[in-house]
């Protein structure tokens, strides 16, 4: 695309969007790219959630939470250039183990989590979609947090999202699930369900 972005392979697909393996001409690295569907992308609502991940993921520069590139705009072509990390997920490691991490093993994982976490609520941010499926483990077993698409900007007093119940039910807080007003305590609420499950 644009004699710059070669895509690779598809890595995964969403109801919105879809992430390739892109390899960048200029900064002669691979990435990540995440597609809005073409017929969303025409969509105002959806197209602006879309620019707001953009923008809460440029606010987040931390080292276990993917870093964010660029957004790229082209007619129908819309995508969100990231961090591409090769490797699996948390949701991969749980369920090859077939059975609970040891308290030691846990703790790896809890400690960048929450410190990626911490930084991101300082920032105003709640993720509101944390589970092992969205931390992504490289070959060192480096964590990183990804999927910041519903993610909630606390300054913001946009209603964008605010009329849906948004999130992955096993993790969503009580408040979450009756959309009611979120906070910080939601992310601790998910993160307090991920501990347990490991």
């Amino acid at each position: 695309f644009a004699g710059r972005y070669r895509f690779e392979s598809l890595l995964g697909e969403g109801s919105f969007a879809r992430v390739f393996k892109v390899y960048d001409l200029h900064r002669r690295a691979f990435l990540a790219a995440k597609v809005l569907r073409s017929d969303i992308a025409q969509e105002p609502m959806f197209l602006e959630r879309f620019r707001r991940e953009a923008a809460v993921l440029q606010r987040l520069q931390h080292p276990h939470i993917v870093r964010y590139y660029d957004i790229v705009e082209s007619g129908d072509l819309v995508f969100i250039l990231t961090d591409h990390i090769p490797g699996r997920t948390l949701q991969s490691v749980m369920r090859q183990r077939g059975g609970p991490l040891t308290p030691a093993e846990s703790l790896t994982y809890l400690q960048p989590l929450s410190a990626a976490l911490h930084f991101a609520h300082e920032e105003g941010v709640v993720h509101r979609d944390l589970k092992p499926a969205n931390i992504l483990l490289d070959e060192n077993n480096n964590l990183y947090i990804t999927d910041f698409g519903i993610a909630k900007i606390l300054s913001d007093a946009s209603t964008l999202t605010m009329d849906a119940t948004v999130g992955t039910p096993h993790f969503m807080s009580p408040e979450q699930i009756l959309i009611g007003e979120v906070t910080v305590v939601t992310d601790v609420y998910a993160l307090g369900v991920l501990l347990y499950q490991m």
